[in-house]
This record gives C-alpha cells, structure tokens and sequence, in this order.
C-alpha cells in the first residue's frame, strides 16, 4: 500500500519530470519522427447537418483522415461512416 504524499511533493515532481521532458523534447526534434507530421486525423461529433459537410471537407485535402465518426443516432453513425469510406475509396 503507498503511502499519502504531500501536495507539495506532487507538484514538485510534475514540475521536474515536465522540466525534463521539454529539455529533451524541442519543435526541431519533431520533424526528426518519422510520420508525425505526414497526416492529419480527425473525429466528427454530429452527423446530421454540419457533420456532413465536415466529411466532404476534410477529405478534400490532402492527407488528412476521418479516424472517428459519432452521432447519438446509430443508423446516422453508420450513414456517416458510409459516406466516408465512400469518399476515400473514390480518391484513391
């Protein structure tokens, strides 16, 4: 069982481990991951108007994916995730 640790002690540490983590980690170190900046994903909440459009738009640029699609409304879920795996086999 670990024992309590102290307000202070916690943000102590979270201030050191963030300090390391931006020491070893700068914008130009980045671009040295392979694939991190090659696609961008996106989720779309809401098919029925705007959700829609948001599909057609997004995947009219280059590189970008639709990684998730929700709606309160299953069957309309399911439309929305239709439409968009019609859309990218159409630009493939």
């Amino acid at each position: 069982m670990t024992k309590n640790k102290s307000r202070r002690h916690f943000l102590r540490n979270t201030v050191v481990g963030t300090a390391g983590i931006s020491l070893g980690l700068n914008a130009k170190s980045y671009g040295q991951i392979l694939g991190s900046n090659d696609r961008i994903n996106f989720g779309v909440i809401g098919m029925n108007s705007r959700g829609g459009a948001l599909i057609d738009s997004i995947q009219d640029v280059k590189n970008t994916t639709i990684s998730d699609i929700c709606d309160v409304d299953k069957r309309v879920t399911e439309k929305g995730r239709e439409r968009s795996l019609r859309r990218q086999e159409a630009s493939r």
